[in-house]
């Protein structure tokens, strides 16, 4: 429906649709609001989300187009990249806060490669060594191994390593533990995890205050 208003000029102007993006981000609260009407949970996720998940669809097609004009491979790019980071950006932040929740000390070091992250937890205080120290603790058969997958020194290595630490709550949803849905095997959060449910008939209504939900 949007390529065939492509060429209407009340269409092609982006930005209006922005405010509503806006208001529409809200109706979720609203919805979740203990003040809101009861009605079926189905329709009440439907009414939260249903209004800036059909905004945010028509936008996100629309500025990727806008911006790749008739190129193809440009819009496949953008259309990968868009894909990549919703799927990886919750996973990442639920990963991490799984294992914030597990551990009271974490750091975080971004890949030397430039992609992923080395995520170390435990439960004592993590010390800062320097990475010359790091290589002195290390026994003579790893020190080989990892010549083995790099050229450079292990020091070098270590230090490169050690440089891209990252904020750990800033790998977290808007920085905010509440905001993040942590990742575990119990208690699976993705969409076809509902759809399972609701397949089997098997999604109940919030239990009442003072009653337990059975869990399944």
């Amino acid at each position: 429906m949007r390529r065939r208003l492509r060429g209407s000029p009340f269409v092609g102007r982006i930005g209006l649709w922005f405010p509503w993006l806006c208001a529409a981000s809200l109706v979720p609260r609203l919805s979740a609001s203990v003040t809101f009407p009861e009605i079926n949970v189905i329709a009440r996720v439907f009414i939260g989300l249903a209004p800036f998940c059909a905004l945010l669809g028509f936008l996100t097609p629309a500025l990727i187009d806008r911006e790749a004009g008739d190129d193809p491979a440009r819009a496949g790019e953008a259309y990968g990249i868009n894909l990549l980071g919703c799927a990886i950006g919750s996973l990442v932040a639920g990963m991490t806060l799984s294992v914030l929740e597990s551990f009271p000390y974490v750091r975080v070091f971004g890949s030397i490669y430039g992609v992923g992250y080395h995520v170390i937890a435990s439960n004592d205080p993590i010390p800062n060594l320097r990475p010359e120290e790091l290589v002195a603790r290390m026994p003579e058969a790893a020190v080989s191994d990892m010549r083995e997958w790099n050229d450079s020194p292990p020091a070098s290595f270590f230090a490169k390593m050690l440089g891209k630490e990252y904020d750990v709550d800033g790998l977290l949803i808007g920085r905010s533990r509440a905001a993040t849905l942590a990742i575990t095997d119990d208690r699976p959060v993705n969409e076809f995890f509902l759809m399972r449910r609701l397949a089997r008939g098997e999604l109940k209504a919030p239990a009442s205050e003072g009653q337990g939900a059975p869990v399944r």
